[in-house]
């Protein structure tokens, strides 16, 4: 886990990324909602999967898998008690104006994922 500073926005930790690009990975054939689920994130109710399926589609593009720049840009942030994590996704056409934002814990289990929304900031 990267040192909790609140409010200062640092790069995500490598050990996250596996999870952070797997999500993004189903997102990017269409599975909103996680069906089919992923080790380390919890599951995403149905009407947040609704609403970030409504937000890709008004895009008019797929989303893709992130490539290794994405990286770049992605942050992890303290907020008292919890790190947040924001991560730009792309299309099949390139970086796009969507970012997913989460919440990452660390509980007995491991790192424990929690998509929050999709959103253009």
């Amino acid at each position: 886990m990267p040192t909790p500073e609140d409010g200062v926005s640092q790069p995500v930790p490598s050990a996250w990324r596996p999870i952070l690009a797997a999500v993004v990975d189903r997102f990017a054939v269409g599975d909103f909602g996680l069906a089919q689920s992923v080790a380390g994130v919890a599951p995403i109710p149905a009407n947040l999967a609704d609403d970030i399926r409504a937000i890709v589609e008004l895009t008019g593009e797929r989303l893709a898998p992130l490539p290794p720049e994405a990286w770049e840009r992605a942050s992890a942030e303290w907020y008292s008690d919890r790190w947040i994590v924001l991560v730009d996704l792309w299309t099949t056409s390139g970086p796009s104006d969507l970012v997913m934002a989460g919440r990452m814990d660390e509980t007995a289990a491991g790192l424990q994922f929690t998509v929050e929304i999709v959103h253009t900031p």
